[in-house]
């Protein structure tokens, strides 16, 4: 028995259809159409899901960066009152020593009292500003993320796309080379 002959190229190879897609009237050609169609869709739907699961990631990080922002902000003006309140028992401190040594609150006595209540206020001021830069960092990573969300959704949207084109100019070079068998 000698083998059935195939038409083909010796150089390029043999081209081979099982006997089974035969039946059916499927060549390579038309089966790498299907591959590619199909590769396309996987692509695609790859790219999707991908995009999807970065924006829920950007989006999480991005509400809990602005609930950090909040934190923030409160311990600043937590640390602001704390720091008043400090300064104030200090202040206090300072009058009833000066009122028991019998000192008036004039001259040198109240020029102290001057320099610790602006030293004072400088604290207070250090540490609401300190809440006001922590915040204000966490709202800019907040935005980051929303940003980096966006951007997500768009490469998933390109990546779709692409995929998509890929396979659609793979299925048109399928049938080109299925309609020239």
């Amino acid at each position: 028995m000698s083998a059935p002959r195939v038409r083909g190229h010796r150089r390029a190879g043999v081209l081979r259809v099982h006997p089974e897609l035969r039946h059916f009237g499927l060549s390579v050609a038309a089966i790498a159409g299907i591959a590619a169609a199909a590769s396309a869709v996987a692509g695609a739907t790859t790219a999707i899901v991908s995009s999807q699961q970065a924006s829920a990631a950007a989006d999480y990080n991005s509400e809990i960066a602005e609930q950090q922002a909040e934190l923030a902000r409160r311990a600043g003006k937590a640390a602001e009152a704390d720091q008043r309140e400090a300064n104030a028992r200090v202040m206090a401190q300072q009058r009833a020593q000066l009122a028991d040594s019998g000192i008036t609150g004039e001259g040198t006595p109240l020029l102290l009292l001057l320099d610790t209540a602006a030293q004072a206020e400088v604290e207070a001021q250090r540490a609401k500003y300190t809440g006001k830069v922590n915040e204000q960092s966490s709202l800019a990573n907040a935005g980051l993320f929303k940003l980096q969300k966006e951007q997500a959704v768009t490469r998933g949207a390109v990546g779709a796309g692409t995929s998509l084109l890929t396979g659609a100019a793979g299925v048109a070079s399928a049938y080109a080379k299925y309609r020239t068998t």
